[in-house]
């Protein structure tokens, strides 16, 4: 295996085993696979020092993540052997599946399954659809493309019809990515206008933040960069202080016009 080719394994490892920490500085795993395939040298040039600069980083706070998890997820599974409302019993496996996506597959797979047969038992239609999203998210992670779109589907029409905005919107902005992924840009940026409408009636600042960002890069991506410019400025509009990932689109921008 090369240098590269390790480096860069090891950098997604690390940046997914923190959660909170790419929240709050507002990170997207799913930009960074879309920018990390560019065929644009220059865009891959920047994105491998900014990799590299960013994996000490996440070194050392993963590992502060990773053991604020741990006591959790043993509290969680030791929950487990008690006598649980089936109810109760589906949301612990749901978490435990939530929280072992990076560290553990076949927990993360196994869980999820048990949650949604059980949900799918007793008709909870809320946890249901909770636990179909969890599986997409399983096989996002895991690369399996059909069982993806199937979950996909699942997730949107159960929670289209629960009228779920959370997790319908959330499901749209994973589309929006594998979209990107699959190089269809014009029905990602539809995607993602969804989602940033979606957001804004749930007043969600930072999903509203995240789905202008994602747009700018699509934008980026297809050359057009006043309008991926005139994104980031709506992404940046929403926050109190200027987001440094966003200011760094933008410098990029202006850089290639």
């Amino acid at each position: 295996m090369s240098a590269v080719t390790s480096s860069r394994k090891r950098f997604y490892r690390i940046i997914n085993s923190s959660e909170n920490l790419r929240r709050s500085l507002g990170i997207n795993v799913g930009a960074f696979l879309f920018l990390d395939a560019s065929p644009n040298l220059e865009v891959q040039k920047r994105f491998h020092h900014f990799m590299k600069a960013l994996l000490a980083l996440f070194c050392f706070f993963s590992l502060l993540n990773l053991s604020a998890q741990t006591p959790e997820l043993d509290s969680l599974e030791n929950t487990l052997r008690e006598n649980l409302a089936d109810s109760s019993r589906i949301k612990v496996w749901l978490r435990v599946a939530e929280l072992s996506r990076y560290s553990d597959a076949d927990k993360m797979y196994d869980y999820s399954t048990k949650a949604k047969q059980l949900a799918n038992t007793k008709n909870d239609k809320k946890s249901l659809v909770k636990a179909y999203f969890t599986l997409s998210t399983y096989f996002e992670s895991y690369r399996n493309e059909d069982s993806l779109i199937y979950y996909f589907d699942k997730t949107i029409h159960l929670a289209d019809s629960l009228n779920d905005k959370e997790t319908y919107a959330s499901v749209r902005n994973a589309q929006g990515l594998y979209q990107i992924s699959k190089r269809e840009f014009e029905t990602a940026i539809e995607t993602f206008y969804e989602v940033m409408r979606l957001q804004e009636e749930a007043g969600n600042t930072f999903g509203q933040m995240a789905a202008y960002n994602n747009i700018g890069l699509v934008f980026m991506e297809l050359h057009q960069y006043q309008k991926a410019i005139d994104e980031f400025q709506k992404a940046l509009a929403l926050l109190d202080d200027d987001h440094p990932f966003v200011l760094n689109n933008v410098g990029s921008c202006y850089g290639s016009l």
